[in-house]
């Protein structure tokens, strides 16, 4: 292995780098052999222009800030003004391509949290955008769209002793007779209201990409994958009472599509492939919609729920 050639264990993953990635964990020197390469561009290489994308991500505004192309032998992914990763078919190779005058951290945070989880589709592998925490009894999911309180919650309950295992990507697989989720990166994304109310001292403070979610290192991952016990989907509003409902598991499959994290939206044998291993979980794990009240003086309360709800 070369001088300047880092290696880390992230969830599932074997990642061969030429960049340090402080955010992820080492991995052991005997481990497998790396099954996906980051090349970290310098910035002032020439970025590969691109086609018509064949899908994008807006804003809170409306506005598109992350657009996905094909391209040959694989695909693109631009953020708007930060970077463009060229993404291999099968994601064993990502070059990334930073703007200049980005900050490293910004791209880093990008690329774990952004690039990283829609490669895993292309490996075979099933992530969702959720936080989770464990209990006794095994993981607790949470999943939803942005600002539906993931984070927030996952944190409110880690205070309760509950230990935080993934924040907005979850990897779950299946072992045997029972679906697990994979420990993720140790840390946590928030906005600044709930940094306020939920962190008064932090180890770790970068900015994040397109929002003003911040990220906050936090105590390790779990060493092990554990038994995913339940989901929720969130839904927040400032004038709603918490309500809990047990989906079926035909309305839960349609939230957990939504959820999914998928680099090519337009393959279908990938499509397929998805939708099945999802049906495994909505019939295998019981799922929940959550109704409750965006309001942190009742966060405590919302735990309480979430944690004596059987």
């Amino acid at each position: 292995m070369a001088a300047n050639t880092h290696r880390y264990q992230i969830a599932v993953l074997i990642l061969e780098t030429n960049v340090p990635i402080p955010e992820a964990t080492t991995a052991e020197p005997s481990s497998q052999t790396a099954e996906c390469r980051l090349e970290w561009m310098d910035s002032r290489a020439v970025v590969p222009k691109a086609t018509a994308p064949f899908h994008r991500w807006v804003d809170a505004a409306g506005k598109p800030f992350v657009w996905f192309y094909h391209r040959e032998g694989g695909y693109q992914i631009r953020v708007r003004g930060i970077a463009d990763f060229l993404v291999s078919s099968h994601a064993e190779e990502i070059r990334c391509y930073p703007r200049q005058k980005i900050p490293a951290e910004i791209i880093r945070q990008l690329f774990l949290e952004v690039v990283l989880p829609a490669a895993l589709s292309r490996r075979g592998r099933l992530s969702l955008h959720a936080s989770a925490v464990a209990t006794p009894g095994g993981v607790i999911g949470f999943l939803g769209g942005g600002g539906q309180g993931k984070s927030t919650l996952a944190v409110g309950l880690s205070r309760r002793g509950f230990r935080l295992i993934c924040d907005d990507s979850m990897v779950l697989k299946q072992e045997r007779d029972r679906m697990v989720v994979v420990p993720e990166l140790a840390g946590v994304r928030l906005w600044p209201d709930s940094v306020a109310v939920l962190l008064e001292q932090a180890s770790h403070d970068l900015p994040v990409t397109n929002t003003e979610k911040r990220r906050f290192s936090r105590t390790g991952p779990a060493a092990e994958a554990m038994p995913l016990l339940r989901l929720y989907m969130l839904e927040s509003s400032p004038d709603r009472d918490i309500k809990i409902e047990k989906l079926s598991p035909d309305d839960a499959l349609v939230e957990l599509i939504k959820c999914s994290h998928m680099l090519d939206i337009t393959d279908k044998e990938l499509i397929r492939m998805k939708f099945n291993e999802l049906t495994v979980i909505s019939n295998q794990i019981p799922c929940f919609r959550i109704e409750f009240p965006h309001d942190y003086s009742r966060l405590e309360e919302l735990c309480e729920v979430v944690t004596q709800d059987r």
